[in-house]
């Protein structure tokens, strides 16, 4: 579970309203998602693989 967690908190990004910087892959996060992430990222209790979602799915390919 906490794969899938930290790729949707990295594909989704939720940044600060009214910044100057047109370019949103260099605006702030938002408060409360850089708080989220940092969760996720320093929780102990989530199991994590190091998988990619088309690993996962390959080996379900295979199986089936």
């Amino acid at each position: 579970m906490g794969d899938v967690l930290l790729k949707a908190l990295s594909d989704i990004r939720y940044v600060n309203d009214h910044q100057q910087d047109t370019n949103v892959s260099r605006q702030a996060l938002h408060p409360l998602w850089q708080a989220v992430t940092d969760a996720v990222t320093n929780a102990d209790n989530l199991d994590r693989t190091g998988l990619e979602p088309g690993a996962v799915r390959e080996v379900e390919r295979l199986m089936t």
